[in-house]
């Protein structure tokens, strides 16, 4: 096995070059806290790969959010993935519209594509979120896009992912 440590500061195409047929293993760690204030998805700034087709991907997302408290802002995340790729994801999480950090445990797995939450119970407590996915290729080779917003709007207290969450990838075949 072949362990590349990626910081997120490189550029794509530098990426990409390490992420090739040699290496079936790599790990990219955040830089930067970054803020989001509405429901609209976006492609992270840092965590996604390149998968060929026919190929099988574990990946791990440990990440560290924050955000409003209770039914406002929180915390939704989908993964994108080529056409024709399958597979499942999970989350280990505090639940959406939690009030304290000692609040419910959410574990749920679904097909990847389908939206996971997690909740925040406010700005500078910061909630750790395990996510893990199996994504099986199809022919198309592409991207595997990790994308994150806000569960409901707040500008005024944005949800963040914070430095030094991380994203940790094996190829299986």
């Amino acid at each position: 096995m072949t362990e590349t440590l990626i910081p997120a500061s490189i550029t794509r195409e530098e990426y990409i070059s390490l992420v090739d047929a040699a290496n079936d293993h790599f790990v990219i760690v955040k830089d930067v806290t970054e803020p989001i204030s509405n429901t609209t998805f976006q492609n992270d700034d840092d965590f996604s790969f390149p998968i060929a087709a026919n190929e099988i991907w574990v990946a791990e997302y440990m990440l560290y959010i924050d955000g409003a408290v209770n039914t406002t802002g929180d915390f939704k995340a989908n993964l994108v993935v080529p056409s024709g790729a399958s597979g499942r994801w999970s989350m280990i999480s505090q639940a959406s519209n939690a009030t304290t950090a000692f609040g419910a445990i959410l574990n749920v797995s679904a097909p990847i594509g389908t939206l996971l939450t997690a909740g925040t119970v406010g700005a500078n407590t910061i909630i750790p979120v395990l996510a893990r996915a199996t994504i099986r290729n199809g022919a198309t080779p592409g991207t595997v896009d990790f994308q994150w917003a806000q569960v409901t709007t707040d500008a005024g207290v944005p949800t963040r992912l914070f430095l030094d969450s991380s994203l940790t990838g094996q190829r299986q075949r």
